[in-house]
């Protein structure tokens, strides 16, 4: 693993963001990729060893899944984990802060197109 990843995950940390990774699959998994108008059937193992890192240093956790069962589980897990919240918020500040501008903004255009403000 280069800097770069490590890097970012170190970054997320310090903006308070933790990255939790999903190794998905095998260490003798691989695909079927064409070639020369041959198929050949290529390596791709997961390194959770990698993603383990980024989930440390980012905060976060790492989670393991050999298959896509074990896969929704963890999903499952996250989004009740991390989930989300409604919050109600006052908008009427900003809506009266919007319309004084807007009159402050139209007062000062009367003024500099036909010089008075009514």
């Amino acid at each position: 693993m280069g800097p770069g990843p490590l890097a970012a995950a170190q970054q997320a940390k310090a903006d308070h963001i933790p990255i939790y990774t999903i190794s998905l699959g095998t260490a003798s998994g691989t695909i079927p990729i064409k070639r020369n108008g041959q198929t050949v059937n290529t390596p791709v193992p997961v390194s959770s060893q990698e993603l383990a890192q980024i989930a440390q240093a980012s905060g976060g956790k790492a989670y393991t899944a050999a298959d896509s069962a074990k896969a929704n589980a963890v999903y499952s897990h996250l989004a009740v984990q991390l989930g989300h919240k409604k919050v109600k918020r006052e908008l009427t500040a900003d809506l009266a802060g919007g319309g004084l501008v807007l009159l402050l903004t139209g007062g000062a255009l009367s003024l500099l197109w036909f010089r008075r403000l009514i």
